[in-house]
């Protein structure tokens, strides 16, 4: 493909429109991205027939079936996990008590909502942006930052350790000592990204 990649071009596509994808290329050396997403199918040029019907009856079968949205999910996901190793170092601006800071994402630890405010931890200071966390989630997915709660989204690359809680939840502790808690609606994404 010239212009793009067929990963760029599911990136392009929204969420809610994602189709069943089965990767087809003369190249082998994508397989294991594909597969660690969790693709639908993987085939290898020449594609025999067989093979080819093989395929399209799994996808059949994920669509007639509650796997549609699994699979949207998972190409999500598969998103995600390709932009996050893009990594860019992105900076954002935050206006603080007539102050403007240009702020790195990584040097970002954690991210608390605080109503239509959200409070970025830094490793030795605290900033405050007019934002709402859900905004901040968008704009931080793709450098290793993942929502935990209704109310914190971290930044992966600080936390040291896990350990579990009440009622299906996570304590994590990170590299400050800091101790936040995995909450149980968030166990499932949490983990789709981490992979421990």
């Amino acid at each position: 493909m010239p212009e793009m990649d067929g990963f760029e071009v599911l990136k392009s596509i929204a969420t809610e429109r994602m189709p069943a994808v089965i990767f087809v290329t003369a190249y082998d050396r994508y397989a294991l991205d594909a597969f660690d997403v969790h693709a639908l199918d993987y085939l290898l040029k020449p594609v025999a027939p067989e093979r080819m019907k093989s395929a399209l009856n799994h996808v059949r079968a994920s669509l007639n079936s509650s796997l549609r949205a699994d699979a949207q999910r998972r190409m999500t996901n598969l998103l995600t996990t390709l932009e996050s190793r893009r990594y860019k170092k992105e900076r954002i601006l935050v206006k603080s008590g007539g102050e403007i800071a240009f702020l790195a994402t990584d040097e970002i630890d954690w991210v608390e909502s605080a109503g239509n405010y959200v409070t970025l931890h830094l490793a030795d200071k605290t900033k405050f942006l007019r934002e709402t966390l859900s905004a901040m989630e968008k704009k931080l997915a793709c450098h290793g930052f993942v929502r935990i709660s209704r109310s914190t989204v971290v930044n992966t690359a600080r936390i040291k350790a896990m350990r579990s809680a009440q009622y299906g939840g996570y304590k994590i502790q990170l590299l400050d000592a800091t101790e936040l808690t995995l909450s149980r609606g968030y166990r499932e994404s949490f983990f789709d990204l981490v992979k421990p």
